[in-house]
């Protein structure tokens, strides 16, 4: 990983990683975040690639269109894709 900076990007901009292993949101997860979103704003960026690809942050990236917003906080993720993987499978585990 090379650049951490935090930038924001068009909420319309980004899409889903076709190979996320979480198949499945709940609506009511995504409801209640969005929700949060909309009152505290986003607290951790959504990770990206460099095609705008989401790698972590699927579920706020929906809550934050559900909230209405525009435009969401992000990092540039560039490891392979055996660590993407692992990075992605690790965020989910720790939402449940």
């Amino acid at each position: 990983m090379t650049d951490r900076q935090v930038f924001m990007k068009n909420t319309p901009d980004l899409t889903p990683d076709p190979n996320q292993p979480r198949k499945t949101f709940n609506q009511e997860d995504v409801e209640s975040m969005a929700s949060t979103i909309a009152s505290q704003g986003i607290i951790n960026p959504i990770e990206i690639d460099g095609d705008n690809v989401i790698v972590t942050g699927q579920l706020r990236w929906m809550a934050a269109e559900k909230a209405g917003l525009s435009e969401v906080p992000c990092i540039v993720w560039d490891g392979d894709a055996g660590e993407r993987f692992e990075r992605q499978v690790v965020e989910n585990l720790n939402h449940h």
